[in-house]
C-alpha cells in the first residue's frame, strides 16, 4: 500500500504548501484497468473505510477526511 500512502502524502503536502487550498477540498482518484483487490482489502480491513460501487467501475471510499474514489477503466 505504499502507492496509497505516497498519493495521500502528496495531497497533504500540496494542501500545506499551496495558499488557498484546504485538504478537505481535495479528492484522491486512483485509476486502473482492473479491480484493485489489494487496495480495497487494505482500505476496508486495515483502515476501516467503506468502499461502495456507485456507478459501474466507480467506487467511492468513505470514512476519511479526504475524498477518495477508485476508477476501474475496464468497466
Amino acid at each position: 500500500m505504499r502507492d496509497f500512502h505516497k498519493v495521500y502524502a502528496y495531497a497533504c503536502l500540496y494542501a500545506a504548501f499551496t495558499p488557498g487550498v484546504e485538504l478537505g477540498e481535495l479528492t484522491l482518484s486512483f485509476v486502473g484497468s482492473r479491480y484493485p483487490r489489494n487496495l480495497v482489502r487494505y482500505l476496508r480491513g486495515e483502515r476501516g473505510y467503506g468502499v461502495e460501487e456507485r456507478w459501474p467501475g466507480v467506487r467511492v471510499v468513505t470514512g476519511d477526511y479526504l475524498g477518495i474514489q477508485i476508477i476501474e477503466t475496464g468497466r
